[in-house]
């Protein structure tokens, strides 16, 4: 699943380069000319599918579970700890640092829906685990 989402990411900035000319984030930043409104409503899907996947949002959460237990502890805290939090922090830059503008309201539905969902699950999910590993993977879907 992640290597799903690496390549959505990849997909995203290659659409930001096909505008722009460029990989710097300079020119991603202040584009001549904004994104065409069928474009940034790709950028927002590609965005979410790949970094969503990296940060385990319901429903691209399956590889988590799966991965806190099978990896050691020090791996299994980054994970938890590191690995998710740039994986928001991604997506949070490529909404409002590089589409930049007005949003369509759904956006904000969307993200707000699929934000819901995961708190809510991984939370059900978490309360029926007795592997400790498993309770912190499944946390990290909630937060």
């Amino acid at each position: 699943m992640t290597h799903v989402g690496t390549a959505f990411i990849l997909v995203t900035f290659l659409m930001f380069f096909q505008e722009t000319g460029t990989f710097a984030f300079e020119a991603f930043r202040n584009g001549e000319q904004p994104l065409p409104e069928g474009l940034r409503t790709l950028v927002f899907w590609t965005a979410l599918i790949g970094f969503g996947a990296k940060a385990g949002i319901v429903p691209l959460h399956v590889w988590l579970p799966y991965a806190h237990p099978a990896a050691p502890s020090h791996v299994s805290a980054l994970m938890s700890g590191v690995m998710i939090k740039t994986a928001i922090y991604g997506l949070i830059r490529v909404y409002f640092d590089f589409l930049g503008g007005p949003f369509p309201w759904w956006w904000g539905f969307v993200v707000l829906l699929v934000g819901t969902v995961s708190a809510l699950l991984g939370v059900m999910y978490a309360l029926m685990e007795h592997d400790l590993k498993s309770l912190l993977a499944f946390h990290s879907v909630e937060n």
